[in-house]
């Protein structure tokens, strides 16, 4: 089936220079789009934003309906990271006066003393994250349309504060912030090129764009 015109690009490239601004931001998804939020939010005067397809494609992993998000993890950086997203997200949602986020608890579960598991609940008290450990049997008891461990020698770890994060709403939330912030934001803006200018680090320089 052929593109439609909104799918292509643009081969007429358009040059960016890094004097027009402080920050370019390559990829509007839900990393590209919270930096140049959390760009503008800590005052940063010239930002720009950069999507190669429409804002809000769905050809990456930053579309649908949800993704998880959890403070149980086998690894305790990543913990120690939820423990300071969580409030991020927060307060993002309370600047743009919406929710993107819904509360429903969550399960993990490995059999006892396997290195996945064990190392979750480590972490977690490590990091003094609030779960209830229980056996298999406690678990069915508790959870019984959820969960049927035929066998014993499983744990199971819940935690209250698991849940679903609205992918697309969470992206399109964090673009209108950057926006409102004064980021500029361009989508249909394909990078082409970038070349390093001045300075030995690459600290300023000029990129070439295509865009439809």
């Amino acid at each position: 089936m052929a593109s439609s015109s909104r799918d292509t690009i643009s081969t007429t490239p358009a040059r960016i220079s890094a004097s027009h601004y402080d920050v370019v931001v390559v990829g509007a998804g839900i990393m590209g789009s919270c930096a140049a939020y959390e760009l503008a939010l800590r005052g940063v005067k010239r930002v720009l934003l950069l999507e190669q397809f429409e804002f809000l494609h769905r050809r990456g992993s930053s579309h649908g309906e949800s993704r998880i998000i959890r403070r149980t993890y086998p690894e305790a950086y990543y913990t120690e990271m939820m423990s300071h997203a969580y409030p991020l997200w927060e307060r993002a949602q309370e600047e743009a006066g919406q929710s993107v986020y819904t509360k429903t608890g969550g399960l993990d579960w490995g059999k006892r003393g396997t290195k996945d598991i064990t190392n979750l609940i480590d972490s977690c008290k490590r990091h003094s994250i609030d779960v209830d450990v229980m056996t298999a049997a406690q678990a069915n008891a508790r959870f019984p349309e959820q969960l049927k461990f035929e066998e014993e020698d499983y744990v199971a770890v819940y935690n209250e504060d698991a849940g679903v994060i609205h992918a697309t709403q969470a992206v399109a939330m964090f673009q209108r912030l950057a926006s409102a912030r004064g980021a500029e934001l361009r989508d249909r803006t394909k990078v082409l090129s970038i070349t390093p200018m001045g300075s030995n680090d690459g600290s300023s320089g000029s990129g070439r764009g295509s865009s439809g």
